[in-house]
């Protein structure tokens, strides 16, 4: 997919490798070494995107982040997945960086009203798809 042409560059230079802990919401382990153009194409058929803006963990190998909803008070708000080298696959549901990408990015705006594990039901979309044959 050519269009995650920008997003490799821009992970591999900018955001990759940068030395935060892993975030508090594990969803699975989809298998060692899992093929990331793959993982990609499956999440942008459930609507995801790249997450251009967004720290890179180590062993990250692609973040994306789906934006669902605006809240009561005009906030966008997202799901935000990330995968690992080694299969796991982490996310959370926060308030979208593109109300305030300064905020987003020093965790200021991380409260438990805005940083959430991701419902149940949205976990379940994304394992069916990730999973499947």
């Amino acid at each position: 997919m050519r269009d995650f042409e920008f997003w490799s560059m821009w992970k591999k230079t900018v955001i990759m490798g940068f030395p935060h802990k892993k975030e508090p919401f594990p969803i699975a382990n989809i298998g060692k070494k899992p093929n990331i153009k793959e993982v990609e194409r499956r999440l942008v058929l459930l609507g995801y995107q790249p997450n251009y803006f967004s720290w890179g963990h180590r062993r990250q190998v692609t973040s994306m982040r789906r934006i669902y909803d605006v809240d009561e008070n005009g906030i966008w708000r997202q799901y935000h997945i990330r995968v690992y080298k080694n299969g796991d696959v982490w996310g959370h549901e926060e308030i979208c960086y593109d109300r305030n990408a300064i905020k987003h990015l020093t965790h200021t705006i991380h409260t438990k009203e805005t940083y959430n594990k991701i419902p149940e039901e949205e976990i379940n979309r994304i394992l069916e798809k990730l999973l499947e044959e």
